[in-house]
Formats: structure tokens, C-alpha cells, sequence
């Protein structure tokens, strides 16, 4: 969650589990439904149970990850990240021409494979 953005089909997924949880709800009970889902992500003092928004709290763990990535470039999680940017889908990395594979002295060669 503190990577990708879920799409919010999973985010309505997971809030039905967990009111499900709360609520009762299995096959043979409709449960009581004591307060709506946005009302529980109310903070307690404002007459809510301090659910997160699953949502928002999301969206503050991608931004806390990009935060991270412009003041700490050169961690290992920040090199990797903008090493797939560089390489993008890979479809214009030509594996079979380039040398990407490293001989034993340290000297690059060519691929092995034939053509």
C-alpha cells in the first residue's frame, strides 16, 4: 500500500471485508448496520470509530515513498525505482546486439545467443 495506488475497486473490497467484520453480514445474517462506512472513518472525537480512509491513507504512503525517493536518491529503493524509468517497458533494449554480459576479467561481451 505504501508503493502502488490500489485501484479502488480493491479499496471498496477491502472496506466490505472489513465492515463485513464489524458488522456481522455472513450468509445467513444481514447484520446491523450502526453507522455508515464513511461516517466510521470520522476521527473518534467528531462521532466516528477512527477508521482510516483507506484511500487517502494510500495516497499519503505513495507521496511519503516519493518524498523519500527526492531527499534520499541514493538508496538502494530510490536507484532501482529510477533504474525502471530508465529502461521504461523494455521494448527498446536490444538484448541480442548489446553486451550486457560480463566475462570473467570484468570485460563486457556479446551475447551468446544466435541470431
Amino acid at each position: 500500500m505504501s508503493v502502488y495506488l490500489i485501484p479502488e475497486t480493491t479499496i471498496k473490497e477491502i472496506e466490505r471485508m472489513i465492515n463485513s467484520f464489524w458488522w456481522g453480514g455472513g450468509s445467513n445474517n444481514g447484520g446491523i448496520k450502526w453507522l455508515a462506512w464513511d461516517r466510521m472513518t470520522y476521527p473518534k472525537a467528531f462521532g466516528g470509530l477512527g477508521f482510516r480512509n483507506l484511500h487517502l491513507f494510500n495516497m499519503a504512503m505513495v507521496a511519503k515513498q516519493g518524498w523519500n525517493f527526492m531527499t534520499k536518491p541514493n538508496t538502494l529503493v530510490a536507484k532501482v525505482y529510477k533504474a525502471r524509468w530508465r529502461i521504461g517497458d523494455g521494448t527498446k533494449i536490444n538484448v541480442m546486439n548489446e553486451p550486457w554480459l560480463k566475462k570473467e576479467d570484468g570485460r563486457w561481451m556479446q551475447s551468446p545467443q544466435e541470431q
